[in-house]
């Protein structure tokens, strides 16, 4: 997230400077993510909150229990020959 002027001075006014802690520089705020991965390295749900609001537990369950059925199902299917 990159931050606006009025932020900043909201910040200075506290004494925080972004800036100076990050290491690249720069006073942007890091964006939380949480992300499913399947085993070869694809994303398969992505969900992204820039106002900082994760998603619950409830609302990342499905997601998992979904893929981990269909992974099993998968794995449970003979491979044709």
């Amino acid at each position: 997230m990159t931050q606006n002027d009025d932020l900043r001075t909201a910040q200075a006014k506290l004494g925080a400077n972004v800036a100076a802690t990050n290491a690249d520089g720069t006073d942007t705020l890091p964006t939380p993510t949480v992300v499913i991965v399947d085993a070869a390295g694809t994303i398969r749900w992505i969900d992204v909150h820039p106002n900082f609001h994760l998603v619950a537990g409830e609302g990342i369950r499905p997601e998992l229990d979904a893929r981990r059925s269909t992974s099993s199902a998968a794995a449970r299917t003979p491979a044709a020959k």
